[in-house]
């Protein structure tokens, strides 16, 4: 409700200048600055003029520094294209841009795209491009025409995204660069005419490098190569000895080759009888009954939002369940419904609408059902606790 309620005043005090709106500004600026971080040599700057440097001097050092360089050859860099256009495709380059493929380009960006150092996103050039749109053009075909663009529009304004919780160090931060309109515009124009010259041919390990979703056609390369792995070599013919019989003793004829599924298996039902059996002494089965269970039955099978990891262990429960035997003492510890201790197993699987139909809810305990060294069912006459009560496990007093 609160958060609904915080939904509403923003949309209703949010899009004007009100205290609400200045108020997120301010908590948004507190929230994105850099408070302090630590220098090459280690040391914690706090103060903004030195974090300003630091920021400066790492970026110059990445940047800026001095490497040295060898000289490729034209020829050897003509050996590594693999794909040249042809001279009917070059012209096609080289023609002039027109007004439509400037004012196309900058319509198909969004409106609210975070702007560069001008302060302008490309929603201001759409609104004004009535008033505006001849200047943007003649400075774009300027661009294309000579190859040369003003300092002031080719400016670039660097963001810096954090990548980690702890930021106290200047590479936590990833850098992300915030262009002006018309450089967007210009690469846009480039863009939409390589496109008209096919796509580039660039792969990896047999796929393309691509950006989105892989369609069919991009993994259709590796189904010969999945199908030949999965299938083996037919000229080489198959293993003729079965798989479980290697894994027999060598006194039985086997390479006593340890099965690993079965081992695995035995080892998670090894944690899970630590569960069960409520071992005091496993730090991980202390902290597996006070915070993933937390008043809650490992058999309980609505366990829905849990880990991949506690749901395959959890799996493995039938296995233990038909080796299990419930000793009945006190019933404190042995949940009434989830709990396989009855001889049809977990009652909620057997009678799901059995504590609606009982009155006894589906959080009691055996406890709530045991009076001293006897049973003592609630005096209805649902037939479900007919049938629960006709086979009963003996009370043996003590501990469960």
């Amino acid at each position: 409700m609160l958060r609904q309620r915080a939904k509403m005043t923003w949309l209703k005090e949010g899009d004007i200048c009100s205290h609400v709106f200045f108020t997120k500004v301010a908590a948004r600026r507190a929230s994105s600055k850099i408070y302090q971080i630590n220098n090459t040599a280690g040391q914690l700057l706090t103060t903004q003029p030195d974090i300003m440097a630091e920021f400066v001097s790492y970026y110059q050092r990445l940047l800026g520094g001095t490497s040295q360089t060898s000289s490729i050859s034209l020829e050897h860099l003509q050996s590594l294209v693999k794909h040249s256009i042809s001279a009917h495709e070059a012209v096609s380059l080289e023609t002039p841009v027109l007004g439509e493929e400037i004012q196309l380009a900058l319509f198909n960006m969004a409106n609210d795209k975070a702007p560069g150092p001008d302060g302008f996103p490309a929603g201001f050039y759409k609104a004004a491009w009535s008033v505006i749109g001849e200047d943007i053009t003649l400075v774009v075909q300027e661009f294309f025409r000579t190859g040369r663009m003003l300092k002031q529009l080719n400016a670039t304004l660097l963001t810096l995204v954090p990548k980690v919780q702890q930021l106290l160090e200047v590479s936590a931060f990833r850098p992300i660069a915030c262009c002006n309109a018309f450089y967007i515009i210009i690469t846009t124009v480039l863009v939409a005419r390589l496109k008209k010259l096919g796509s580039v041919p660039i792969t990896y390990l047999g796929l393309p490098l691509v950006s989105l979703k892989l369609s069919v056609a991009d993994c259709r390369s590796l189904l010969p190569k999945v199908d030949r792995h999965i299938s083996g070599n037919s000229s080489s013919g198959y293993a003729k000895v079965p798989w479980h019989q290697v894994c027999q003793p060598r006194e039985c004829g086997g390479l006593s080759i340890p099965n690993l599924l079965a081992l695995n298996k035995a080892l998670m039902c090894k944690h899970l009888w630590d569960v069960l059996t409520r071992n005091e002494s496993s730090i991980w089965v202390n902290w597996v009954r006070r915070f993933r269970l937390h008043k809650r039955s490992i058999w309980d099978q609505r366990q829905c939002n849990n880990t991949w990891a506690w749901r395959k262990l959890t799996k493995l429960l039938p296995l233990i369940q038909p080796k299990l035997q419930f000793h009945i003492g006190n019933g404190d510890t042995i949940w009434l419904w989830t709990d396989p201790w009855h001889s049809l197993g977990p009652l909620v699987l057997v009678f799901p609408r059995g504590p609606a139909l009982t009155g006894l809810p589906f959080d009691y305990k055996l406890s709530s059902v045991i009076a001293g060294m006897s049973w003592q069912w609630p005096s209805t006459s649902s037939p479900v606790l007919q049938i629960i009560q006709d086979v009963l496990l003996p009370i043996l007093g003590g501990q469960d």
